[in-house]
């Protein structure tokens, strides 16, 4: 439940990368040091940039790493969610940030072929020539026909625009427009000042980064694309995935930068029904997130000053006890009852 719209987050914050980084990752490659060498150096530095999306996995040291390392992927529900976002908060912005395209890669070979065009050859070449180095990377026979259709897609991914099909398009328009004449929905927009607002702080000697779906000094939203929205089963959904620690992390970012002093956070869950509900999180455990991210925070510096990159789940446990779960039944004794 809710876990493409966290995917999408993750996948604009990785876009986010900073120069300096950028400039950094390129010096440790030519020297050939290893993807996992490279964030290790950045960590160490304090020069990667942090986010709730991998402050989150800070549950493991390994969990964190590998999460640092694991290339992010789109996929149909993710891009649904961002259609949605977008024509509802931002439409003026759709043709700048989308490209609408007749076929997108399905198959591994695909995928492979994309990759390849869009990593490994130079932007310098000429298109054809690039083309023809990712077929014949991909492929072992001519697979021209299985990539034919494939050049508007990378026409756009070129651009620097997300993709997606008409068919989720019309959908997408579908729900949104239904989510901009729900009056719940309708009177939480009109307060706000801005939308799909960029933030950077520094906090405990990292710098941090988030993208706020909107934004007023009084109240936060977030939209939240779900199978199930129903606001009686989403709670589960806040620890599952880490929400918390992108509520308290917002929060805390905004408070720094002087833009709000504990606003409401508000969520606002669609599913692809024509369902929707607007939640607000509670004081308590808008608290709680900042708590949890104070935590993260000292779990990631005691991690990187003790080189622990390739610890577990021990290393953030003072001790591991399992307590018997209240769903377990007693044990029946009244049977030995004469």
């Amino acid at each position: 439940m809710g876990a493409t719209k966290n995917k999408a987050i993750e996948f604009a914050e990785e876009m986010a990368q900073s120069e300096d980084y950028a400039v950094f990752s390129q010096v440790l490659q030519k020297e050939e040091y290893s993807p996992m060498q490279t964030v290790i150096s950045g960590l160490k530095q304090r020069m990667l940039p942090m986010s709730y999306s991998k402050l989150k996995h800070l549950d493991s040291p390994v969990n964190f790493i590998n999460n640092l390392l694991k290339p992010v992927e789109r996929n149909t529900a993710m891009t649904f969610g961002s259609v949605v976002d977008c024509l509802l908060l931002e439409p003026h912005k759709f043709d700048k940030k989308f490209a609408i395209v007749s076929e997108t890669p399905t198959t591994e070979n695909q995928k492979t072929f994309v990759n390849y065009f869009l990593n490994e050859t130079s932007p310098l070449e000429a298109y054809d020539d690039r083309f023809e180095q990712a077929l014949k990377a991909s492929y072992k026979n001519d697979g021209r026909r299985y990539v034919k259709g494939l050049h508007d897609y990378l026409n756009a991914m070129e651009s620097g625009k997300d993709v997606t099909s008409q068919q989720i398009y019309e959908k997408a328009k579908e729900v949104s427009d239904n989510l901009a004449n729900a009056p719940e929905v309708a009177d939480e927009l009109a307060v706000c000042d801005a939308f799909q607002k960029f933030i950077e702080f520094s906090y405990q000697g990292w710098t941090f980064r988030g993208i706020l779906d909107t934004y007023s000094p009084e109240v936060l939203h977030d939209l939240k694309f779900s199978n199930d929205c129903n606001p009686e089963n989403f709670g589960r959904s806040i620890d599952k995935f880490g929400y918390d620690v992108q509520f308290g992390l917002y929060l805390i970012g905004l408070e720094i930068l002087g833009l709000a002093d504990n606003p409401k956070f508000k969520y606002i869950l669609f599913d692809d029904k024509f369902n929707y509900s607007v939640l607000e999180v509670g004081e308590d455990y808008l608290n709680y997130g900042k708590r949890k991210v104070e935590n993260y925070v000292k779990r990631l510096n005691k991690m990187v000053d003790e080189d622990a990159f390739r610890r577990s789940y021990d290393y953030f446990k003072s001790k591991n006890v399992i307590h018997k779960p209240r769903w377990i039944a007693g044990l029946d004794e009244e049977i030995f009852n004469d």
